[in-house]
C-alpha cells in the first residue's frame, strides 16, 4: 500500500498563473471558481483555474493531461515558470521543483529526499527517480486523484473499437501481458538451465557413484595386501629385548669405570715418578754444584791472594786449614745425598714395575669392553631389525586402518550419492512438469490470455458500475460490453444513442468505477481528489445526485478540490479560492 500525503503547492509562471500557493493540510472541501477580465465574453473559461492544479501534475510528470511538455512558460509574466511540490511517500518526504527558463531557478529539475538532494545528472533520469517514488505512472495518477470530464470523455468519445484499446493501455493489459510473459519466458529459461544443472549434477552423481564403488574395491584389496605382508613379517620373530641390551650396556660401562678407575692410578703414580724423577735430578744437581765448590776450594788453597778482597794472605797455613774444613763438610753432604738419591732410585723401579702392571690391566679391560662392545653391536642391529619390522607392522596396521575408515567413508559418500541422485532424478521430474506447464501457459499467453484479462477487468467495472447506478439513475445500469469492440451501455441503450445529461452521468460512474478499480489493482491511497468540472452538463437534479454520490465514495479523502465554472455555492466547502485572470493576462490566486 503506497500512501501518497501532499502537504503543499508552489506556482510561478505556469500558464496563465502569476503567483500562487496551496497548502493541503486541513484544506477539507476547497472549491476552485474563476473569472476570466481579460475576456469579456467568457466568465470563468480561460481563467486558469484548472491550471492551478495542472501545475501539479505537471510538476511530478513533466507534461499536462493534454501532453502539453515545455510550452507552460507564461510569457506574460516574465520571471519563468517553477513549480514545486512538498509532499510524503508513506513517511519519506519529498520535494520536488521543476523549471522553465526562472530567472532564479533556471531550467532544471531538483529532487530532495528528507531534504537531501537526490536528482540525476540529466532530467530523463530524474524523471524515472520520480516515476520510482510514486510507483504510478501519469494515467493512473489522473484515474485516483484527479477526475476530469475531459478525462473520461477520452475513454467515452472515442469509437468501440478504441475503448478496448484505450482500457487495455489504462490498466497496462498489454505491458503486464508483456512483463508477465518475459517473466514466464525468464520462468522458462530458468527452468531449461535448471534441467541442465540438474542433469549434470545426476551424469555426475552416477560417476561418482561408479568411482567410489571402484575406489572401496580397491581399498579392500590393498587391506587384503597389507595383512599379507603383516604376516610375512611375523613368520621372521626375534627375542631380543631392551633389558638385554641394557645388561650389554651396564657391564661396559662397568667395565669403562675400572679402566678409568685404572686410568687415574697410573697417571697419579706417572706423575709421582715424574716427581720422584725430578727429585733425584735435583739432588745429583746439588751434588754436582758441591763438586765444583770443592775443586773452587782447592784452587784456592794454591794461592795466596785472597779471593774476596784481592789482598795477600799473610797466614797461609790457617787459610788452607779453613778450607780443608769447608771441603770435609761439603763430601759429607755429597755423600748424604748420595745415599738418598739411591734410595729414591730403588723407589723408582718399584714404581716403573707398578705402572707396568697397570697397563697390563688397562690391555686387558679395553679388549674385555671391545669384546662385550661387539656382542652389543651385533645384538643391537638385530634388535634394530626386529624395532623396524614391529614398526612396519605397526605401520601396515595403520595403514590398513586408514584404507578401512576410506571404505567407511567411501560408503556413506556412496550413499549419500545414492540419495542425492535420486533426489536429482524427482527433481529432475518436477522441473519436466514446470516446463510442461510453462509451455501450455506460454501457448495460451497470446490473445486469449489478454482476453482473460481484459475480460476480468470488465467483470470489475461492471460491479462497480452496478452498484455506482443505483444512485445515478432510478432503475437502469450502466455497463460495458467488449466482444471484439468495447461498448457502453446504459441498460439496453449504447453511449451514443443517450443524451447529454446521461452521458454525463454515465462518465462520472465510468470515472469513479475507473477509480476504485485503480485502488484496488495499485494500493494507491492520497490525501487529496481532484474534481475538474466534472459537473458540467448536469442539471440541477443530476447535479444534486452527482454530488450526494461523491460524497458518499470519497470519505476516504481528507481534501476535496472541486474545479468548476458553474455557481455551486450551495456545496458546503472549508475554503475557497478564486483564479482571476486580469487584462495583462496574469492569473492572480485568491484563498479565502
Amino acid at each position: 500500500m503506497i500512501n501518497l500525503k501532499f502537504k503543499s503547492l508552489e506556482v510561478e509562471g505556469f500558464q496563465s498563473i502569476g503567483k500562487a500557493s496551496i497548502d493541503f493540510d486541513n484544506l477539507g472541501t476547497c472549491l476552485i471558481i474563476g473569472k476570466n477580465n481579460s475576456d469579456s465574453k467568457v466568465r470563468s473559461n480561460g481563467s486558469g483555474k484548472s491550471s492551478l492544479i495542472i501545475s501539479l501534475i505537471w510538476c511530478l510528470f513533466g507534461s499536462t493531461p493534454n501532453g502539453i511538455k515545455s510550452e507552460v512558460v507564461n510569457t506574460f509574466y516574465n520571471k519563468g515558470c517553477s513549480v514545486f511540490i512538498d509532499f510524503y511517500v508513506d513517511d519519506v518526504n519529498y520535494k520536488i521543483r521543476r523549471s522553465i527558463k526562472h530567472k532564479e531557478y533556471k531550467t532544471g529539475l531538483i529532487i530532495l529526499k528528507n531534504d537531501e538532494d537526490i536528482s540525476a545528472k540529466n532530467k530523463k533520469d530524474s524523471n524515472e527517480i520520480i516515476k520510482e517514488i510514486l510507483n504510478i505512472d501519469q494515467d493512473l495518477f489522473l484515474q485516483l486523484i484527479f477526475l476530469s470530464q475531459g478525462f473520461s470523455n477520452r475513454f467515452a468519445i472515442y469509437t468501440p473499437k478504441v475503448r478496448k484499446e484505450l482500457l487495455e493501455s489504462l490498466y497496462n493489459i498489454n505491458d503486464d501481458l508483456n512483463k508477465f510473459c518475459e517473466k514466464i519466458k525468464i520462468k522458462e529459461s530458468e527452468n531449461k538451465n535448471k534441467y541442465l544443472e540438474i542433469n549434470n549434477n545426476k551424469v555426475r552423481f552416477e560417476s561418482n557413484e561408479q568411482n567410489i564403488n571402484n575406489n572401496i574395491i580397491q581399498f579392500n584389496n590393498n587391506i587384503n595386501e597389507l595383512k599379507s605382508k603383516i604376516n610375512e613379517l611375523n613368520n621372521t620373530n626375534t627375542n631380543i629385548t631392551q633389558d638385554e641390551l641394557n645388561t650389554y650396556l651396564n657391564d661396559i660401562e662397568e667395565l669403562r669405570k675400572q679402566y678409568e678407575d685404572v686410568t687415574s692410578k697410573k697417571t697419579n703414580l706417572q706423575l709421582k715418578i715424574n716427581n720422584l724423577k725430578n727429585d733425584i735430578n735435583n739432588l745429583k744437581s746439588k751434588n754436582y754444584t758441591s763438586s765444583s765448590k770443592i775443586n773452587e776450594l782447592k784452587s784456592n788453597q794454591k794461592s795466596n791472594v785472597c779471593p774476596t778482597c784481592g789482598q795477600i794472605i799473610t797466614n797461609a797455613s790457617e787459610h788452607n786449614h779453613n778450607i780443608d774444613k769447608q771441603i770435609k763438610m761439603i763430601e759429607i753432604d755429597i755423600n748424604e745425598t748420595n745415599d738418598v738419591i739411591i734410595n729414591l732410585n730403588s723407589k723408582l723401579d718399584i714404581m716403573d714395575k707398578k705402572l707396568i702392571s697397570f697397563n697390563d690391566i688397562m690391555n686387558t679391560i679395553s679388549n674385555n669392553i671391545n669384546s662385550l662392545n661387539n656382542v652389543y653391536q651385533t645384538k643391537l642391529k638385530e634388535y634394530n631389525i626386529q624395532l623396524e619390522k614391529e614398526a612396519n607392522v605397526l605401520s601396515l596396521k595403520n595403514q590398513i586402518k586408514q584404507f578401512k575408515d576410506l571404505v567407511d567413508s567411501n560408503t556413506k559418500s556412496l550413499n549419500d550419492c545414492k540419495i542425492k541422485l535420486k533426489e536429482a532424478e524427482k527433481e529432475l521430474e518436477k522441473v519436466i512438469e514446470n516446463l510442461d506447464v510453462i509451455s501450455n501457459i506460454i501457448r495460451l499467453s497470446g490473445n486469449q490470455f489478454k482476453a482473460y484479462l481484459l475480460e476480468d477487468i470488465i467483470n470489475q467495472l461492471n460491479i462497480e458500475l452496478e452498484e455506482l447506478s443505483k444512485s445515478l439513475f432510478d432503475n437502469r445500469i450502466i455497463k460495458i460490453s467488449c466482444d471484439n469492440k468495447l461498448d457502453i451501455l446504459l441498460d439496453d441503450k449504447y453511449y451514443e444513442q443517450l443524451s447529454g445529461g446521461e452521458q454525463r452521468k454515465c462518465d462520472i460512474g465510468l470515472i469513479i468505477a475507473q477509480r476504485k478499480l485503480a485502488q484496488k489493482m495499485k494500493s494507491v491511497s492520497s490525501n487529496i481528489l481532484i474534481m475538474d468540472e466534472i459537473f458540467d452538463g448536469l442539471d440541477d437534479v443530476s447535479f444534486n445526485i452527482v454530488l450526494d454520490l461523491l460524497s458518499d465514495e470519497m470519505q476516504d479523502v481528507e481534501d476535496n478540490i472541486i474545479i468548476s465554472h458553474r455557481n455551486i455555492e450551495e456545496i458546503p466547502f472549508d475554503h475557497k479560492i478564486e483564479v482571476i485572470k486580469n487584462k495583462n493576462n496574469i492569473s492572480e490566486v485568491n484563498f479565502y
